[in-house]
């Protein structure tokens, strides 16, 4: 969860410039003709099968990914939590349950103990 929220951290720099180097890009290609054209001459190359823009968008379109990942685990946490919540509640029943029946017990174990004289006086 920290290297997630320190690579939020950066997300966070990165989408705050994000627009202003799209921008930066998009006019230096507009008024440059040698930009332009090394621009365009690296993406004919092929070198990779994106163009460049695709990977300044990348990291916005992962923070999507990302969520999902969050929501996903924020919800399984949820189940874990209300399960650990049910067996809290039911151990604390079963303990409950232990505790009476070690009273009803000692209740019998007395009342026997009571009884065994008298048991012996009508026996005879």
């Amino acid at each position: 969860m920290e290297v997630m929220l320190m690579l939020m951290q950066r997300y966070e720099k990165y989408l705050a410039n994000e627009q202003q180097i799209l921008i930066s890009l998009d006019s230096e290609c507009q008024e440059s003709r040698m930009f332009e054209r090394i621009y365009r001459e690296f993406e004919a190359q092929k070198l990779c099968y994106l163009p460049i823009n695709a990977f300044l968008l990348k990291p916005a379109q992962r923070l999507l990914h990302y969520q999902l990942i969050i929501s996903s685990e924020l919800i399984l946490c949820c189940f874990v939590l209300l399960w650990f919540s049910r067996l809290t509640l039911l151990l604390y029943d079963q303990w409950h349950l232990m505790a009476s029946m070690q009273s009803i017990n000692h209740w019998i174990i007395k009342t026997a103990d009571e009884l065994q004289p008298l048991n012996a006086v009508l026996t005879i």
